[in-house]
């Protein structure tokens, strides 16, 4: 919780609250103590002003304490110094009140004390017999005293019993047929018999919730306060107390726990919970961890057109649907307007994959049982997965909002796309290539991708390669890039500069530095020969590898202002004769499969 959260319910709080710092003797003994903070309610408490409390000591503004039997500097200290709390219930001559008190301490020579005023309860318990029994009969709840033993038998049970329980007190008095504790809904009696027990040995009152069902079989939430009673000899005679109705105070408090911790539009958790998730789960013991990121693509435009209505109900079903697609371990938050986020606990790469197709199919599958006119759900979906411990939660967090950003760039209908709009316009006036060339180079290495394995966010990245790999041609001369004839060696170092002009542009935009690498190492050649660096074999990233040979396959079987064109089956043989000098065996292998398929298609 946060300090302004924690500040707003101390301010509203009915318990007196004080934070203190001890003050010692040149021994080590406590002889004062010093206010630092108080609530609205110790100041109700005491009578005074914060302005005359904050700053002073117990000694200055009450001098009175002095008086009182009970040691107030004396077992404050103890605590301050000691660092244990306690629990206790005193008269305080300086403030003519009975006070329930506990205090605790945090850290060295301070202590917080927090106060209830229990001067009228006290005052009814040395009432009367008669004036005692006519109060208990009519208060909001049950007034009670019974034997300590198994059953807890009743010997007095006031008339508020019918309204709590549904029972008369006759039902309950002596265990008839039915004793209280039978009524009682508790996973861990002894814990409560064993808070008796001590309440019991320390002569102090005992505090407990718990649940019962009422002869109607409805669930209650009751609060008790009670204590155990002893003859003049000291002998335990029973226990007296209160029990209160506090089921509407115990829904509302769920209530507002669960509005803290949930989206109200979607029920899903919120950020505040998924905060709290996200430092449990950075903990070794959840590794492997996958983390799943996900955005709405279009949500603004559907709010616009549609109407926001429309837009929450989208959100609302988006999330349902992501829902039904995780396991109940793993957390899924609604961290934005149209952002969702799930950790998966226990879950590699493979797994984490497993799920984002899951959520992607169940998307495609609602979209096509749609009527006309409704908005379909499109989503740009990113994953990341933390192996060890020594990869820290943001990481993984940055590598799935990466890849989401990429899955966003590819799709048509996202805002993200404009920006690959643009720079694909840039780029194909400059370089004189056509988006053809690179919806073929996309869908060539993508096919190849697949029968190498790679993952999604692998198979987003070779395409956004396949597409911009010849981002750098915009910072080379136009007459070069136009020149019908061979390349001077001049105009040629210039032209084998634009894998770095490109790695450079790419870089500097969050949404592409992922592929900046691989553009710099699309023109690499698996014998070393290539550039800029010259890099060997599988030193250069397989995605570069996988361009190299459909980038080849293209220009050769294209118009372009330099060569001829060939047939595809001369490509095949050309690229079939570099394997292993120029191109990577494995991909070379793959891509002749993939474009002998192709070309059966083509035929058929």
């Amino acid at each position: 919780m946060d300090k302004k959260t924690f500040r707003t319910i101390l301010e509203a709080s009915p318990i007196g609250y004080a934070e203190h710092k001890i003050l010692c003797d040149g021994n080590g003994a406590p002889v004062d103590y010093e206010f630092l903070d108080v609530n609205p309610a110790f100041e109700n408490l005491t009578g005074l002003k914060r302005e005359d409390i904050i700053g002073r000591r117990i000694t200055e503004i009450l001098p009175a304490t002095a008086e009182d039997e009970f040691d107030w500097i004396g077992t404050y200290g103890a605590v301050a110094l000691g660092g244990e709390s306690l629990d206790f219930e005193e008269y305080s001559k300086a403030l003519e009140r009975h006070y329930s008190v506990w205090v605790f301490s945090e850290q060295p020579y301070h202590f917080t004390t927090l106060f209830s005023n229990i001067t009228k309860f006290v005052e009814i318990v040395d009432s009367a017999e008669r004036q005692l029994r006519a109060i208990l009969s009519n208060l909001p709840g049950v007034a009670y005293r019974c034997q300590f033993n198994e059953e807890l038998e009743m010997e007095y049970i006031s008339d508020g019993c019918y309204d709590l329980t549904g029972y008369l007190p006759e039902e309950l008095l002596h265990n008839p047929d039915k004793s209280f504790d039978d009524i009682m809904d508790t996973d861990e009696p002894r814990e409560m018999y064993d808070q008796w027990r001590q309440s019991i040995k320390d002569h102090g009152f005992y505090l407990v919730e718990y649940g019962i069902y009422t002869k109607d079989g409805v669930h209650k939430w009751v609060y008790e306060r009670g204590q155990a009673i002893y003859d003049k000899e000291g002998n335990l005679e029973g226990l007296e107390g209160l029990i209160i109705d506090i089921t509407d105070l115990r829904m509302k408090e769920e209530r507002i726990h669960y509005l803290s911790r949930h989206d109200a539009l979607t029920g899903l958790y919120n950020r505040i919970h998924y905060e709290a998730e996200r430092e449990r789960l950075s903990h070794e013991n959840f590794l492997p961890l996958s983390f799943v990121i996900i955005d709405i693509n279009g949500l603004k435009l559907i709010n616009e057109t549609l109407g926001y209505s429309q837009g929450n109900r989208l959100i609302a079903e988006t999330a349902a649907l992501i829902q039904k697609c995780i396991q109940p371990e793993d957390v899924l938050a609604r961290t934005g307007g149209d952002e969702f986020s799930i950790f998966l606990p226990y879950t590699d790469d493979v797994g984490a994959e497993v799920v984002a197709n899951r959520i992607l199919t169940a998307c495609e599958e609602r979209n096509r049982g749609l009527l006309s006119g409704e908005p379909e759900i499109q989503i740009s979906l990113g994953f990341a997965t933390r192996s060890d411990a020594t990869q820290h939660i943001d990481e993984i967090e940055k590598s799935a909002k990466d890849a989401m950003y990429k899955s966003k760039l590819l799709d048509r209908n996202s805002a993200h796309s404009n920006l690959l709009a643009s720079i694909k316009t840039t780029m194909f006036e400059r370089s004189r290539e056509t988006e053809e060339h690179a919806e073929r180079l996309a869908a060539m290495c993508r096919s190849v991708g697949e029968k190498f394995g790679l993952s999604k966010v692998e198979l987003d990245e070779l395409e956004l390669l396949a597409v911009l790999h010849d981002l750098g041609k915009i910072g080379i001369p136009n007459g070069i890039l136009d020149k019908p004839g061979s390349l001077t060696p001049e105009e040629w170092d210039q032209m084998k500069q634009h894998p770095e002009i490109g790695y450079r542009i790419a870089g500097s935009s969050p949404e592409l530095t992922s592929i900046s690498t691989f553009i710099l190492s699309h023109h690499e050649r698996w014998d070393g020969t290539g550039y800029p660096k010259g890099l060997k074999g599988e030193e250069i990233p397989l995605l570069s590898r996988i361009l190299s040979v459909a980038d080849a396959f293209d220009a050769m079987t294209s118009e372009r202002p330099y060569g001829s064109v060939k047939s595809k089956e001369e490509a095949l043989r050309e690229i079939h004769l570099y394997s292993g000098s120029q191109f990577d065996p494995a991909v070379t292998a793959i891509f002749l499969e993939i474009i002998d398929e192709i070309l059966m298609e083509e035929e058929d």
